[in-house]
C-alpha cells in the first residue's frame, strides 16, 4: 500500500489514470478501516475543483468515508 498522503495528492494530478488509480486504492482503505478519513477536509476540498472528475472523487471519498464519520461532518 502506498502512502495514505501520496494517494489523496494523485487524487487531483492531471493524469486522470493516476487519479483514479488512487481513489480505488482509497476507495479500498475507506471500506476495511478509518485511516483515510484524516483527509477529510481534502476530500471535501476536492467538491471546488474545475474538473468533474475530481469532484467526483471526493464526493465517492466522502461517502465512503461516512462510516468512520464520528464527528458528525456530513
Amino acid at each position: 500500500m502506498e502512502n495514505i498522503g501520496e494517494l489523496v495528492a494523485a487524487l487531483t494530478s492531471k493524469d486522470n489514470t493516476a487519479g483514479c488509480q488512487a481513489m480505488a486504492e482509497l476507495l479500498e482503505i475507506s471500506r476495511e478501516s478509518p485511516v483515510a478519513y484524516d483527509y477529510f477536509d481534502d476530500f471535501a476540498a476536492m467538491l471546488d475543483g474545475a474538473s468533474s472528475y475530481v469532484r467526483t472523487r471526493g464526493l465517492l471519498l466522502l461517502a465512503a468515508n461516512a462510516r468512520w464519520d464520528s464527528e458528525n461532518r456530513i
